[in-house]
């Protein structure tokens, strides 16, 4: 599975004022790739505009820039090279570069990097050349793997059967929101997922339901494993947003349940990982170290930066549930990496390939779930989907949920989103001087200015 996507940045070219930065960037290249040996006479990376050590050198400059505009690789066919050089001399003279590894169509694994060079060239299966800082490219990988294991982890002798999820739902009007209300198909269907499944994907925009979906889905998992109490996690990157997460799901818990519900605890994941103040990046769970607990949930994951998110799924337990919530159209995190929008394209990915897996299993599940739904929202006028045959269905069977039905009137909150993603500096401010419900432009004078920061782009999808 390839759960990453390239975040091309958007301008490569240099001009003006990017000079200046571009010479700190080959200033990093070059203490990057300085030896600590004494064959330094012997290299001609010091020495700009000479053979191969200066495309090398140019390579990795290229990259940090990649990085300062939120990319975790570069493709080097981006890249005007200079004059007489071509993207094959610079793949050629990385190869032979003793500061690069290099894998080819993604088969390299973590266990293999016995010796850590500084570069990693990625030779993808449509011949396109990646490069990456080694500790970017190791991160990606670790959270492949970690994601492949949980998906294919042998859950047998520990999945409830579908008349237990049934009689589960049934008992406890699990489908039922209010005195009329019911949850959505995909809502329902995120429950038969989380019985299924080790890692869950849950998205959805603003007012979709994520969080009713998350406190049903920690319901259905303690009804059907009666005899266990559940150890479950909350997490978030910010405490305020680990607090509002904590708190809506104590507001959606069932009254009966108040006594287990009051007691769930929400923290950071630095808090969640023990991170020691005297150390930076350094936590007390880690890989050798596993935390503790039975299902951990994950909210604002949008704002997770990718070497975070491979701390945190290296001490997750490997039999653990991980419910992984969030809204890929959300700005990224300011940190390097756009986790959450590259794992949902490598699951979406994934379903167009697996086209003849077997789905006996979930379409019995599902066929359940929809008979349940349907003697419960008698007057909606939503339809079940009718999806077995189409990838989105595989993509559900997979462990991503996408909720797309709004519950609640956001005003303009999600378009003015989108257009800060988009740089739409003109129709933000049209938009926030418009009226629009839930967006007022409080100070305008750098709100120009903030908005021509230039972000990474989100469209080129590794292959």
């Amino acid at each position: 599975m390839n759960s990453f996507t390239y975040t091309k940045p958007k301008s490569l070219e240099i001009e003006g004022p990017e000079e200046r930065k571009m010479k700190s960037f080959r200033i990093l290249a070059r203490r990057l790739l300085r030896p600590s040996n004494q064959d330094i006479k012997e290299l001609s990376i010091l020495h700009p505009g000479q053979g191969d050590a200066f495309l090398v050198e140019e390579a990795a400059a290229y990259c940090f820039k990649a990085i300062d505009e939120g990319a975790t690789c570069l493709n080097l066919n981006e890249i005007t090279w200079p004059d007489s050089f071509s993207t094959k001399n610079v793949v050629e003279a990385l190869i032979k570069s003793p500061y690069c590894n290099v894998s080819k169509n993604q088969q390299t694994t973590t266990e293999d990097q016995q010796n850590i060079l500084p570069l990693q060239l990625e030779i993808s299966s449509s011949e396109t050349p990646w490069l990456y800082l080694n500790k970017y490219w190791y991160a990606e990988k670790v959270i492949s793997e970690q994601i492949i294991l949980r998906q294919t982890r042998n859950l047998t002798g520990e999945t409830p059967s579908v008349e237990q999820i049934s009689n589960a739902i049934q008992s406890h009007n699990l489908l039922k929101i209010g005195e009329k209300g019911c949850l959505s198909p995909m809502q329902v269907r995120a429950l038969g997922a989380i019985t299924q499944k080790n890692f869950i994907v849950l998205t959805g925009g603003p007012g979709t339901g994520k969080t009713t979906t998350v406190a049903r889905m920690i319901e259905i998992l303690r009804q059907t494993n009666p005899e266990k109490r559940l150890d479950i996690k909350l997490a978030a990157p910010t405490g305020k947003a680990a607090n509002r997460l904590k708190e809506s799901i104590q507001n959606e818990a069932p009254s009966s349940e108040s006594d287990f519900y009051g007691k769930l605890e929400a923290v950071t994941l630095h808090k969640l990982l023990g991170a020691k103040p005297t150390v930076i990046e350094n936590f007390t769970y880690d890989a050798k170290n596993k935390l503790s607990g039975d299902v951990f949930i994950i909210d604002e994951a949008s704002m997770v930066s990718l070497l975070m998110f491979k701390k945190l799924l290296e001490a997750i337990p490997q039999d653990a549930k991980v419910i992984v919530i969030g809204d890929p159209d959300q700005l990224a995190s300011v940190e390097v990496g756009t986790v959450l929008a590259d794992i949902v394209k490598g699951m979406q990915n994934q379903a167009r390939r697996d086209t003849s897996i077997d789905l006996s299993a979930s379409i019995k599940l599902d066929n359940m779930l929809k008979k349940l739904w349907e003697k419960t929202a008698t007057s909606t006028e939503e339809q079940w989907p009718n999806d077995y045959s189409e990838t989105s269905f595989i993509q559900l069977h997979n462990g991503l949920v996408a909720l797309t039905q709004g519950h609640r009137n956001e005003g303009g909150v999600s378009t003015l989103v989108k257009l800060i993603k988009d740089q739409d500096t003109q129709k933000a401010i049209e938009l926030l001087k418009s009226g629009e419900k839930n967006v007022t432009l409080i100070d305008s004078r750098n709100f120009r200015k903030i908005l021509l920061i230039k972000r990474s782009s989100y469209n080129t999808i590794r292959t």
